[in-house]
């Protein structure tokens, strides 16, 4: 029995990347409310954090990252690698009808890692005060997916079909640092925005002979960089005088955090195409009737704001809530007309340990994760801002590798809902993957006396 539990995590890679294999062979999304501003928002939160309903300011963990709030990288003490994708199945409902897709996609890939390696850490005959972490990578930060087609009947033209398409989406490459003096970090985080989208809409006359079928076309390319701060306080409950690291260790903590940053203002390029085919003249071939190329400008990204707290125990229990709010008021591109709205979200979760020092029961050792969370979105349809609902839980599976290092597979499970009255309801079920390999030995300096 204990070398099937060895295996197990074993056995969930190779599922996992089942898993985003094939939902790799799917389109990334099919959401037509990705129609509005830079489509969906997609979080920044990796498996484990997300499981939690996606508390994250005032969480910090020495052996994954969190790159939410940049300040809880001080706390990082080994090297981490975290990589990850997601599959999700989801349902479009519409006066009584239902349509339903499978997509997926990578989620991350990021490296993180301490200032100071952690064994010349525990050698110091006298403790500094101060620590630090940093990481790199790249992710995803927005995706626009969709396929719609609608039929109406109109006078004198009949049958008209109108078929709406997008695609793309935008990628984030980060740098985020953080230093730490006892209980108070403060942390920085400079991305670099950039992708293309497009959206193209196509009218066909289906009961008129050789009629033109007229195409709309929109390309959007965009780049530029974002930045964000963060802060946390960490408060050890029930701390004495003569506390050594191992009883620190086993001290109940209050963290609290906030992250955020000012408006951003990005380049943008669009080229415009209003086109007409018929296959009956020129086959499949466009006939270009009005073109207009590479008009720029600067788009405005909102101000963003988060809070949070989190009660935990290292090696036992994590408990949290987090606030954020986006004033996408301010949102503003004078290439693509959009109006949205400012944005909300209330997250709670938690993570449960039941012996993380277990040699017995490979059971006790799993993190047991589970949230919940509500919110407003920042798009309007029908002059009605869309609200977001969802439930998450997920399990975290520590890996057996050489040295005994904390490494673990994280797998997640997430119900959620995208809707407003009267309107087209999107429910989805979310399966996230992610994998955490630590290391001790970057930057380790050996000592000889």
């Amino acid at each position: 029995m204990p070398n099937f539990w060895i295996k197990l995590p074993l056995l969930g890679v190779l599922l996992s990347l089942t898993l985003v294999a094939t939902a790799q062979n799917a389109p990334k999304d099919n959401s037509p409310y990705s129609r509005y501003g830079l489509g969906t928002i997609l979080p920044t939160d990796f498996a484990a954090l997300q499981s939690m309903g996606g508390i994250s300011a005032g969480y910090s963990n020495p052996f994954q990252l969190n790159i939410t709030n940049p300040a809880s990288l001080a706390s990082l003490e080994y090297t981490a690698f975290e990589t990850g994708g997601y599959a999700k199945y989801s349902t479009l409902t519409n006066d009584g009808e239902t349509a339903a897709n499978w997509s997926g996609n990578i989620s991350h890939f990021a490296l993180g890692f301490p200032f100071k390696n952690i064994l010349n850490k525990r050698t110091e005959l006298k403790r500094s005060p101060y620590t630090g972490g940093m990481a790199f990578g790249l992710l995803p930060y927005s995706l626009v997916g969709y396929d719609v087609e609608s039929t109406s009947t109109l006078p004198d033209f009949g049958d008209v079909t109108y078929k709406y398409l997008g695609k793309g989406g935008t990628y984030q490459a980060f740098v985020s640092s953080a230093v730490k003096y006892k209980g108070f970090s403060l942390g920085g985080h400079l991305g670099y925005l950039f992708g293309n989208m497009t959206n193209e809409q196509s009218v066909y006359f289906n009961d008129l002979d050789y009629a033109f079928s007229n195409v709309f076309r929109d390309e959007y390319s965009l780049n530029g960089l974002m930045w964000r701060l963060g802060a946390q306080y960490e408060l050890i409950i029930g701390a004495l005088p003569d506390d050594d690291t191992k009883t620190s260790s086993e001290r109940s903590r209050l963290s609290v955090g906030i992250y955020g940053n000012s408006a951003n203002t990005l380049d943008i390029t669009a080229t415009s195409i209003a086109a007409r085919t018929n296959s009956f003249y020129n086959g499949s071939n466009l006939d270009t009737i009005l073109s207009s190329v590479e008009e720029e400008g600067q788009m405005r990204m909102p101000m963003e704001l988060g809070v949070g707290v989190t009660f935990y125990k290292l090696l036992n229990y994590k408990f949290g809530a987090d606030f954020k709010m986006s004033r996408w008021s301010q949102y503003d591109n004078p290439l693509k007309q959009d109006i949205l709205a400012d944005s909300w979200r209330l997250s709670v979760g938690g993570e449960y340990i039941p012996n993380a020092r277990s040699y017995n029961s490979y059971l006790k050792q799993v993190r047991y994760r589970a949230g919940l969370y509500y919110g407003a979105d920042p798009r309007i349809v029908d002059n009605q801002q869309l609200s977001t609902m969802g439930a998450t839980v997920g399990i975290g599976l520590p890996l057996k590798l050489p040295r005994g290092l904390p490494s673990f597979i994280n797998l997640g499970f997430e119900v959620g809902q995208l809707s407003a009255p009267d309107l087209l309801e999107e429910n989805y079920f979310k399966i996230n993957v992610g994998f955490t390999l630590n290391d001790n030995m970057w930057f380790y300096k050996q000592k000889f006396n």
